[in-house]
């Protein structure tokens, strides 16, 4: 630093990766995910990125149409050139929105689709900040020094017993109800989504994923699988196997991402 007082200015950089894996209880995989670098085309030289995961809700004819659709749509609503004079919460919003229409629309059309739709959990990310939006019960994560911070809220059965209190966690668990899921793109024409300001440090990670991911490994394991560092293709399989390893109940997805000096090794999380 010179004797002025000035600081050096560190340009920051994202790198992210996502995977998706079938699990071992599960004949078909219904997720779906989105890792679009849409750096040059929303934010000129500056990294940025749209991160996604969809966990399709109704079997074959349902579940994975809708998370596809989910993504697809996702993707169609940022295109080359970016969306003028809409900011990063208006656009992703505005993306949902189209998301569920589709879905809905698509739905109608399908013999047999009653229940078909999807949770989709998606962020816009910059250096500095993300804005996130969620529907269901795919969750959001701030890694930060090898701890995990939610940024999501599950909508979800379990978690609305969970925040009123009534039911023991052993209820809850031995509940058929457990895994209900209580607000998902495409079931209805409109849908609430939950939008999210978050405030990123250099070397933080976001984690995207699944409850096939979430549920069955605790936060702490994943917080130490991003402690060991290194590369994000090799973090989201370790995660994958960390979920397999407890059972692989359902599929499994995962997205993460990194903040790291621009031109920098890869870092710890």
């Amino acid at each position: 630093m010179s004797g002025s007082g000035a600081e050096r200015t560190v340009r920051l950089e994202i790198e992210a990766f996502g995977q998706t894996d079938v699990g071992r209880k599960r004949d078909h995989n219904e997720d779906d995910f989105l890792c679009l670098d849409l750096t040059g085309r929303e934010s000129g030289p500056e990294s940025h990125w749209l991160l996604a995961v969809a966990d399709g809700i109704g079997g074959h004819v349902g579940g994975a149409p809708a998370s596809a659709a989910a993504i697809r749509t996702l993707k169609e609503s940022f295109p080359p050139g970016g969306r003028p004079g809409l900011s990063a919460r208006d656009a992703l919003l505005a993306a949902f929105r189209a998301a569920n229409a589709e879905i809905f629309r698509t739905a109608a059309g399908i013999p047999g689709s009653t229940g078909m739709g999807t949770t989709l959990v998606a962020a816009l990310v910059r250096p500095g900040f993300a804005y996130v939006a969620n529907v269901g019960d795919s969750r959001a994560y701030v890694v930060r020094r090898g701890a995990l911070y939610p940024v999501t809220r599950d909508h979800s059965w379990a978690a609305e017993q969970r925040a009123l209190g009534s039911l023991s966690e052993d209820d809850i668990e031995r509940s058929p109800f457990r895994r209900m899921v209580t607000r998902s793109l495409g079931y209805e024409a409109s849908v609430q989504v939950d939008g999210f300001e978050v405030e990123l440090e250099p070397r933080d990670a976001l984690l995207l994923c699944s409850d096939g991911l979430c549920g069955p490994v605790p936060e702490r394991v994943l917080g130490r699988a991003f402690r060991r560092g290194g590369d994000l293709g090799r973090l989201c399989a370790r995660l994958i196997r960390l979920a397999n390893r407890r059972g692989g109940p359902d599929n499994i997805t995962a997205v993460a991402a990194r903040l790291r000096p621009a031109g920098g090794g890869r870092g710890r999380s």
